[in-house]
């Protein structure tokens, strides 16, 4: 990974682009996740991989978890999130009113477990430790960090392995994404699909479930096709 990018990344610029307000598409993930988590129940140790400036995932698995490792490798998304562990911004208050309103796990005080539980940690995907969590998830990242397939797939292996046996995973994938720019500088992608990710997933996992997420009448922005939602366990 190319840190001299990544640390060009405007954390601030890409929450007021993409999580201002709650889009369709993270709605529908979010609707989905809460009944993945309820039917899982309480685990110990969680990781959230390439969390950037996105807390959503995060607010879906606190109450389950007694810590989460927050592992990013930029360093100014990094201080935006022990800013937000300060006081959150409000936008994210929107997304916990969802949260809130389809699960009675989450009816707790929202900075108050964030504080308690998160740990905010500098590192890449690349570098997982294996064996570690009960749960991982991985929003946006493996094929937001690289335009090859052969550093796609191995995120995702380092990704997979970061679990303990039978420990679960969740991941979500901008669906043939061309990539984005913010600021005049571009951000690579590689272009996923949902047989792709089959591809990659399944043979290292059980109880594998990919559901694509079309996209919504108004996109989040030009450049993709939709979302892929993927559960499973790894084997």
């Amino acid at each position: 990974m190319d840190a001299n990018l990544w640390n060009k990344f405007d954390p601030y610029t890409y929450i007021q682009d993409n999580y201002a307000t709650i889009h369709n598409e993270d709605r529908e993930i979010i609707h989905r996740l809460l009944k993945f988590y309820a039917s899982v129940g309480k685990m110990k140790l969680a990781v959230d991989v390439g969390t950037g400036p996105n807390l959503y995932p995060i607010m879906l698995l606190i109450p389950y978890v007694q810590k989460v490792y927050c592992v990013e490798y930029s360093t100014k998304n990094i201080h935006y999130l022990r800013d937000q562990l300060r006081s959150l911004d409000k936008n994210w208050y929107t997304f916990w009113d969802l949260i809130k309103s389809g699960s009675p796990e989450h009816q707790i005080d929202l900075l108050k477990h964030l504080k308690k539980k998160l740990i905010i940690k500098k590192g890449s995907i690349y570098d997982l430790e294996s064996d570690t969590y009960d749960i991982a998830s991985m929003f946006f990242c493996a094929e937001s960090i690289t335009d090859s397939y052969e550093q796609f797939r191995k995120a995702c292996l380092r990704f997979m392995q970061s679990v303990m046996k039978n420990g679960y995973l969740v991941a979500a994938f901008m669906e043939n994404s061309k990539g984005y720019e913010m600021k005049d500088i571009r951000f690579p992608a590689f272009p996923v699909d949902v047989s792709l990710i089959e591809k990659v997933f399944a043979p290292y996992t059980k109880n594998l479930k990919i559901e694509h997420i079309p996209v919504a009448k108004q996109p989040l922005r030009a450049g993709y096709t939709g979302m892929i939602l993927l559960t499973a366990q790894r084997i």
